[in-house]
């Protein structure tokens, strides 16, 4: 469960910053990259990518930010298995427990090599106890998938008698979506030109920084950049 008492606590230590100058949930939403069909290069563009999402996990630990969300896409692509098993099995299980850092994975896991699932199962299982930042990791994720999610399960509770049609409303749909449990997004960044929709639920009122650049061009200073934006 979120401990929001902690995360304002979080917030409040956060070094040549206010309190309200920094968001208390960032969004950084991947969009697909292009393909390489060569084996070297395939290696050498993970490698950066990997290093990239490292860096923005970083980065949400040096500026205490105590929810960051990455949407790595919807087709689970953005990396090799070897980038995922390096990110799931190698760098986060050892950076979680030095931070601890809850990680939770969301998303359709449909067609992603079995030993990965396995992998993404375990760092949620090892971290569940962890409060001080949460990381989501939104892979497979489909936005309107999630509000359909929702309305099934609400669909559901109906059926059984354990809810009153006519007490759905916007707080119910809250309660039964992936994002039930964090809050609102208040700072999105999308490297592309349009919005991924990523919580889309929750990100009415949310600023948003569109970087029109490849995320293979990511740098350390585009969250920097983000945090600028959002102080504005």
């Amino acid at each position: 469960m979120l401990d929001v008492k902690k995360i304002q606590e979080m917030i409040m230590k956060r070094p040549d910053f206010k309190a309200e100058n920094l968001p208390k949930h960032v969004i950084i939403n991947i969009p697909e990259q292009e393909k390489f069909e060569e084996k070297e290069k395939k290696k050498e563009v993970n490698n950066k990518r990997l290093e990239s999402i490292k860096q923005i996990i970083e980065s949400q630990i040096e500026y205490n930010i105590p929810i960051l969300t990455l949407n790595l896409g919807k087709k689970a692509d953005l990396l090799t298995d070897t980038g995922h098993m390096h990110l799931f099995d190698d760098y986060l299980p050892i950076i979680a427990k030095e931070k601890k850092i809850r990680v939770l994975v969301i998303g359709k896991w449909t067609g992603i090599t079995g030993y990965i699932v396995d992998y993404m199962k375990k760092i949620t299982l090892e971290t569940k106890e962890y409060n001080d930042f949460f990381l989501n990791i939104c892979i497979g994720y489909d936005p309107y998938q999630e509000i359909a999610d929702a309305c099934k399960v609400m669909v559901k509770k109906i059926e059984l008698n354990k809810e009153d049609e006519f007490a759905v409303d916007v707080e119910k749909v809250k309660e039964n979506i992936y994002s039930s449990y964090f809050l609102p997004a208040d700072m999105i960044v999308e490297f592309g030109k349009t919005f991924t929709g990523t919580f889309m639920w929750d990100s009415v009122g949310a600023k948003i920084l569109f970087l029109e650049k490849s995320f293979d061009l990511y740098s350390k200073n585009d969250f920097v950049k983000a945090l600028e934006f959002y102080r504005k």
